[in-house]
């Protein structure tokens, strides 16, 4: 019993280490940037409700374009679009007069997107919408 323990133990260990070993095989960090995304749409959404300053922009957040999805069959020529039309109303919202309809229009980007691709976070990025 103890050894079929200490073999799944070390299994484990070195199925999950395969990708640290083989360079081959890269992790997906496009869920970690729709992440960040989240985090700061939240920060904003938050701001424009409160009508408090929005900041300064700054681009901290890894391009969309060359974060490596979770299914690469996801990075088509649609995706690309998507992605730069959302990124640059991102940056609008900072720079807009009404950030709160640049904002809304940024929020359902990323729902029209996620319609096409990943649609899981649905749900979530809903939650974001001002009301």
């Amino acid at each position: 019993m103890l050894l079929k323990y200490s073999i799944g133990i070390v299994s484990v260990v070195l199925l999950s280490c395969w990708s640290f070993f083989n360079p081959n095989i890269q992790e997906p960090t496009l869920p970690k940037v729709m992440y960040q995304l989240d985090s700061e749409a939240k920060v904003l959404r938050e701001r424009i409700l409160k009508k408090k300053s929005l900041g300064v922009f700054t681009d901290s957040i890894q391009d969309m374009h060359i974060a490596i999805p979770t299914d690469p069959d996801e990075m088509t020529p649609e995706f690309h679009q998507m992605a730069s039309y959302s990124l640059n109303l991102r940056k609008e919202i900072y720079r807009a007069k009404h950030p709160k309809q640049v904002y809304q229009k940024y929020i359902q980007s990323c729902i029209t997107c996620h319609e096409t691709h990943c649609p899981g976070p649905i749900r979530r990025i809903e939650q974001l919408k001002l009301k």
